[in-house]
């Protein structure tokens, strides 16, 4: 084979696998209209991206991607409404195919500089305009607070001092 047909073949070879996989932008879009991402996190357990849609109202998500090959797929994830005037926090929780669950959410109130959930510390992803967001993957057996035979998730927020200024306890 002469030199230049080798290149020839590398070079197609090259374009083809340029062009393999997919982009969480696709991922997202085939699962979901109206579309904006607001924020996407590199993690141990894959990708998480944060996103807004107006369709039918306004609704934030978050969804946990894990690659697959050279694909990337969903692997967990919700939506919630936006917050109300009165509340400082809104989330929602998932549970992914590998038993972790994922805690997501918008933070209102900019003075909220930590927040933990049942005591473990999530990772608050700080945004100059609208909401804060943040979310933690934990394995499922971690995160559980007991009270009458029922789970509940319990999340706080601190200010920069340490001072509690948020506190919620959700039972099922």
């Amino acid at each position: 084979m002469t030199l230049t047909l080798r290149a020839m073949f590398f070079m197609i070879f090259i374009f083809l696998l340029a062009g393999c996989g997919n982009t969480v932008e696709e991922v997202l879009v085939n699962d979901i209209t109206q579309l904006e991402i607001l924020n996407e996190t590199e993690t141990k357990n894959g990708k998480v991206v944060f996103y807004k849609t107006e369709s039918p109202i306004e609704t934030y998500g978050a969804k946990l991607l894990k690659k697959s090959g050279v694909d990337w797929e969903i692997s967990s994830g919700t939506e919630i409404p936006a917050i109300k005037e009165a509340e400082n926090i809104a989330w929602g929780v998932s549970s992914t195919k590998d038993e972790t669950t994922f805690f997501y959410g918008l933070i209102k109130n900019k003075n909220i500089r930590k927040l933990t959930i049942n005591g473990t510390d999530a990772k608050i992803v700080n945004r100059k305009k609208g909401y804060n967001l943040f979310y933690l993957l934990t394995p499922n057996d971690i995160l559980s607070i007991q009270k009458n035979g029922e789970e509940g998730v319990q999340i706080k927020g601190y200010s920069d001092g340490g001072e509690l200024i948020y506190q919620r306890l959700d039972f099922d």
